[in-house]
């Protein structure tokens, strides 16, 4: 019994994306791709890739320390 409730459940999961796969397609077809949507992706994608990126930890000058402390 179970083994065909998955088996449903996966199909119509399959045609879900499908759907929405159509749907998108036909959309870019009809519409044409949005620009603008694409370059602000890219740029979240370029700040968070420079988020991720490590950077090398400050170098602190011991003499700079000394002074500023006297």
């Amino acid at each position: 019994m179970w083994f065909w409730i998955t088996i449903c459940a996966i199909i119509f999961g399959l045609f879900l994306i499908m759907e929405e796969l159509i749907y998108y397609l036909w959309n870019q077809y009809v519409y044409g791709p949005n620009v603008e949507r694409q370059l602000k992706r890219k740029e979240r994608v370029k700040r968070l890739l420079a988020l991720l990126k490590k950077r090398p930890p400050a170098k602190f000058n011991d003499k700079n320390q000394k002074e500023s402390s006297l």
